[in-house]
């Protein structure tokens, strides 16, 4: 791997705030959006690299041993956080000078999960309602029911689905919060209540 530095385009001594500004231009410039909705080699190599240099911890570590830090980005996961962080910076209410573009990224995800998570507990209480109602109908009325139990492998479907958003969601959380990005304690970080 190339010197982390040289990957965002910043000097050795460059403080946490200019390390950040690299990092959300390098990121905007190489999103999946701009490749085909395919991230990157550069992508990956971009978030590594600011994963290192941003950790205070990570930085000191590199800089005196020249050691990376195995950094175990998940590539569906890289791909959601890059669309989460284009669609972040790219709305008009968002200023990152008040703004800490993760925390708007956790937040998000967090209402997004949420809802995910009830959505689910939703399809499965309507399956649990088909499968009474086809009980209720048995030796009634055969078409019926079988209209009724066809729906259930649509809805089974979609569970599945979202599951899988679920666990995407619960990576980024998870990211996020291992990711220590709150280092910058010089930059107050208004609360934000964007629209999901």
């Amino acid at each position: 791997m190339k010197d982390l530095y040289e990957i965002l385009g910043v000097k050795k001594k460059a403080r946490s705030i200019t390390i950040k500004k690299a990092y959300r231009e390098l990121a905007k410039k190489h999103h999946p959006d701009k490749n085909g909705g395919e991230h990157s080699p550069e992508f990956i190599e971009i978030v590594k690299a600011y994963k290192v240099l941003s950790d205070p911890v990570k930085r000191k570590r590199y800089d005196k041993t020249g050691e990376i830090e195995e950094v175990n980005v998940n590539a569906v996961t890289v791909n959601a956080i890059a669309e989460m962080f284009y669609g972040v910076l790219n709305n008009p209410n968002f200023d990152t000078r008040y703004h800490n573009v993760f925390d708007a990224i956790n937040e998000i995800t967090e209402s997004r999960r949420a809802k995910m998570r009830s959505a689910v507990a939703e399809k499965r209480n309507t399956i649990k309602k088909l499968k009474d109602t086809s009980k209720r109908i048995k030796g009634k009325d055969e078409f019926f029911k079988d209209l009724v139990e066809s729906n259930i492998p649509g809805i089974e479907y979609e569970i599945q689905k979202l599951e899988k958003d679920i666990n995407i969601a619960d990576s980024i959380i998870a990211f996020i919060k291992d990711y220590d990005y709150k280092t910058d304690e010089s930059r107050g970080v208004a609360g934000i209540r964007m629209t999901v």
